[in-house]
């Protein structure tokens, strides 16, 4: 089995994921807020690239009989309008019992939508990566960790996140692996940093950013560690269980 590393959603390349399974990484906030809300019972979430791609989206299921929010994000801020923002802290908060989230964030929903050459295309976080490992342990062929980044730079806690998932695979799995440089910096770093990744990843740039517009909570449930044993798959347009 092999394993690298996309640093940035623009990173992407249809070549590069053909065959393989993809794991899209948006630890600040996108993908564990797509696992929260599956955990709370959110029918589906549905990931679109654009404000207007939302909208439409929303009265095309809301003719259709469904419940639907809107979610997501603009500089880290609700979007003006959206029933949500991309916060995991105000799900937890909001009834989501059979509904559809429509979601739309700066980096994360590019990301997965980015990974759509992949075969299969996993949801990560740190609240599962455990269970993502023992996912893509089940599973024979090669994976690629593609991580959002942030307005198109690197980001350091998706980057730590892929590690983490490196780390806990090593553990769950017989098979050969394959590790290219960069997961093998990022399971190191992992190894490093995990006995305090709130301290280490709250003082990043997107971490202070995140902090500084009112989202520390935020910030302290992203970075714990394998609380959720769910790990969502993205697939014909829908992210599900």
């Amino acid at each position: 089995m092999k394993l690298d590393i996309v640093l940035r959603a623009e990173d992407i390349s249809p070549k590069e994921l053909k065959g393989k399974t993809a794991v899209a990484i948006d630890v600040f906030r996108a993908t564990t807020t797509i696992i929260t809300a599956l955990e709370k019972g959110c029918r589906s979430v549905i990931p679109v690239v654009s404000i207007e791609e939302a909208e439409k989206k929303k009265e095309e299921l809301l003719a259709s009989g469904h419940g639907v929010f809107t979610a997501g994000e603009r500089k880290g801020l609700k979007i003006p309008g959206f029933d949500l923002g991309n916060s995991p802290q105000e799900l937890r908060d909001v009834s989501l019992k059979d509904k559809i989230i429509i979601l739309t964030t700066s980096n994360g929903t590019r990301a997965i939508r980015n990974s759509e050459g992949a075969d299969r295309i996993l949801i990560g976080a740190f609240i599962n990566c455990r269970a993502v490992a023992e996912v893509l342990a089940s599973k024979y062929g090669d994976v690629i960790f593609v991580c959002a980044g942030r307005l198109g730079e690197f980001s350091l806690e998706d980057f730590l996140a892929a590690g983490a998932m490196t780390y806990y695979l090593r553990k769950k799995t017989e098979q050969a692996l394959e590790i290219s440089d960069l997961t093998a910096a990022a399971e190191k770093l992992f190894e490093c940093t995990k006995g305090d990744l709130l301290g280490f990843l709250g003082k990043t740039k997107h971490g202070k950013y995140l902090k500084e517009i009112g989202y520390s909570r935020d910030i302290d449930y992203c970075c714990t560690l394998n609380t959720s044993s769910i790990v969502p798959e993205y697939a014909e347009g829908e992210i599900k269980i």
